[in-house]
């Protein structure tokens, strides 16, 4: 938890522990613990966030030298571009990620907000993520080896991408809403 003042911190907290099945004696020492492990973290909170980004560019690094590696790329670029990109990748990373999040939550309440029919959710729910996914790959292989590639050379290993990428999806989704429910179904039960 990144928050700077105590009783926004006491907050989240209490709301932690409300929500958690305890008794009250298990619930007020998990609530110490919390309050315990966040006290005297907001100055830790900034050098985090700079060790994530440093960590997180490190990754999209390697992204781009298996990728100029794929396309035997002789001459990389020069140190300072090539970070600048990574950490390039790593904001469009964290605004896709925002942006997934979004429209997830929309896409959930958007029959009942726009007042769609449940099909047209599940097929904004198939085409927009295919759409994305392509997009991202194509400009991922597209912009980031230091190499001429041609959308006409990458755009099959998009669409593959993206496939596999909605259909994991759809099968997640479908093992997870089996799973809230049989996990509903046996707390009715043992209650």
């Amino acid at each position: 938890m990144v928050l700077s003042t105590t009783g926004s911190r006491g907050a989240a907290v209490d709301a932690i522990v409300r929500n958690l099945p305890l008794s009250a004696h298990a619930a007020e020492q998990v609530r110490s613990l919390l309050l315990g492990a966040t006290t005297g973290t907001a100055s830790l909170g900034l050098l985090g966030v700079v060790g994530l980004v440093y960590a997180a560019s490190g990754v999209m690094a390697a992204f781009r030298v298996a990728l100029n590696r794929a396309w035997d790329v002789e001459q990389a670029r020069p140190f300072l571009k090539g970070k600048l990109i990574d950490l390039a990748l790593v904001l469009l990373v964290a605004v896709l990620g925002l942006g997934s999040l979004t429209l997830t939550v929309v896409a959930g309440g958007s029959d009942q907000l726009v007042g769609l029919p449940g099909w047209a959710t599940e097929t904004l729910g198939l085409v927009v993520p295919f759409g994305v996914v392509s997009a991202t790959v194509l400009f991922l292989y597209r912009v980031v080896p230091a190499a001429q590639v041609r959308v006409r050379e990458i755009w099959q290993a998009a669409a593959a991408a993206a496939v596999l990428v909605v259909a994991a999806s759809t099968c997640l989704r479908s093992t997870c809403g089996a799973s809230v429910t049989t996990t509903r179904s046996t707390a009715r039960w043992a209650q």
